[in-house]
């Protein structure tokens, strides 16, 4: 594949009362049928390698990936799975993670990738008529290698569903469940489709790098597209750049690196720029609801900026209080209407309501802002500002620049409560090992670059290890808990 068929192209958008536009795309005809598209990819490339142990260094090729997921099909087939019907899923990763899903697709079904801490609790709730599949063997229950020698005389016979419309549902993702339960996000076969059409059209395979499980929604797209593509979180990013001897490591295959999730450093990125030496480096923003509405390639100049709107996609920013629509460079909470965004919250009509306005806007929680370029800025997410004598605190601002420091290697502010002045900002710090660094480092570098109401009043607390999510962010629930224990 010759290296500029794989480079992002983002058209130029349109900004009219304050609300910029992507262009208008008119994707082809069929687009949504996604388990055609991975059946005849899957079958048109026999011999290419689609997965590598990175641990062991075994690899399947496609043609074993298509036999197997055609017979997973066929055994789903037999259970009545057919458009409409809900197939979950929940393991860690390993070569058979992608079966289920690429099954589930070809019958134009429901993939519900499930995270690991929801498992006793939908076991529980789960209709004692579903089948319970597992993956290796344990006594009483059917295996996945049971299931997939019960129809091997049927494999040439096979055809996938057709999707009879782009509104047919797809997907069930779950939230992170950072403010409760987790919800069950509902996409259609149209809105997967289409974010998996924001990237360039493979005339040949490639590959990418997996750090995350199928419940990440970005994992998932990439999996339905296989591309010569890093796809990180920020988080991720951050310890890749003070992880010892990486450099020793060759990664100059690598033709793009896309990074989600949180801001972060100017100097994490300058770090990803040079390690990466072949590849662009591109910043995208998005939500489990609203899939991926903006992308662009990171500036130097304006490296915590998440790019521009993408194509058929609409965005505004909306002031929190008085609801009025915000112009260049003001701050309030961003707003998107988008071909990607979710059909609802699965069997919870009022939660959808709470989130989507009548004029079909969803209001993405996050606090952001926009210049005159149309780059946009992710600020905060406005439940975890922090309120000090009243006026707002990013922990974001102050978690970057502490980040700064070579001995920090994973950085947290959470809001300490205070009689006084409402809250205060506190830093929970895991070391890096190799370096040096004190509280009074940590106490200087916010500082001398933050303004006074920033400074960490509520104190600094170090950490062996810091407690992350399910999905790899650091856990604001659990330190949260642990303020209340320290303030007792």
């Amino acid at each position: 594949m010759a290296a500029n068929e794989l480079k992002l192209k983002i058209p130029k958008p349109t900004y009219e009362n304050k609300i910029w536009k992507g262009v208008e795309i008119n994707l082809p005809e069929g687009y949504f049928q996604i388990g055609e598209r991975l059946y005849n990819q899957l079958k048109n490339n026999p011999d290419f390698v689609g997965q590598i142990d990175s641990v062991t260094g075994e690899k399947r090729l496609f043609s074993n990936i298509s036999e197997r997921s055609i017979k997973c099909a066929l055994w789903l087939k037999k259970q009545g799975v057919k458009p409409g019907s809900v197939v979950s899923f929940c393991s860690k990763n390993h070569f058979d993670r992608c079966i289920p899903l690429f099954a589930t697709y070809y019958l134009g079904a429901i993939f519900n990738p499930w995270w690991d801490c929801c498992l006793t609790n939908a076991a529980q709730d789960a209709d004692p008529s579903v089948k319970i599949i597992i993956f290796g063997k344990k006594a009483g229950l059917k295996s996945f290698e049971d299931i997939l020698q019960e129809n091997i005389n049927e494999l040439d016979k096979f055809q996938c569903t057709k999707i009879s419309k782009a509104d047919d549902p797809a997907l069930i993702m779950c939230t992170s469940g950072t403010t409760g339960f987790p919800k069950g996000v509902l996409h259609s076969y149209g809105s997967v489709a289409h974010t998996i059409s924001l990237f360039p059209i493979n005339t040949t395979t490639n590959t990418f790098l997996s750090f995350s499980t199928l419940c990440w929604i970005s994992e998932l797209t990439l999996v339905l597209r296989s591309v010569t593509r890093v796809p990180m979180g920020t988080h991720i990013a951050n310890r890749f750049s003070k992880t010892p001897d990486i450099s020793k490591y060759d990664v100059t295959s690598v033709a793009e690196v896309v990074l989600f999730g949180a801001s972060t450093t100017k100097e994490v990125i300058l770090f990803l720029d040079n390690f990466f030496e072949n590849a662009d480096i591109y910043n995208a923003y998005g939500s489990t609801e609203s899939l991926i509405v903006t992308i662009g390639k990171v500036d130097s100049s304006k490296s915590n900026s998440c790019g521009k709107i993408c194509p058929n996609a609409q965005l505004k920013v909306v002031d929190p209080q008085s609801k009025a629509t915000l112009g260049f460079n003001q701050t309030g909470e961003l707003y998107c209407r988008s071909k990607s965004l979710m059909t609802g919250y699965w069997n919870n009509s009022a939660a959808t309501e709470e989130v989507i306005d009548s004029e079909g806007w969803y209001h993405s929680g996050d606090l952001a802002y926009y210049d005159e370029d149309g780059n946009f800025f992710i600020v905060e997410r406005i439940k975890e500002l922090i309120k000090y004598k009243l006026r707002h605190v990013s922990p974001a601002v102050i978690e970057n620049v502490i980040l700064n420091l070579p001995g920090v290697a994973e950085v947290a502010v959470i809001a300490k409560p205070d009689d006084n002045d409402v809250e205060l900002p506190m830093a929970f710090v895991k070391k890096n090992p190799l370096v040096q660094v004190t509280e009074d480092d940590i106490h200087q570098i916010v500082n001398d670059n933050l303004h006074d109401m920033m400074k960490l009043r509520g104190g600094i607390y170090f950490l062996e290890e810091m407690p992350h999510t399910v999905t790899g962010k650091i856990s604001r629930k659990e330190l949260r808990a642990m303020v209340k224990t320290l303030a007792a």
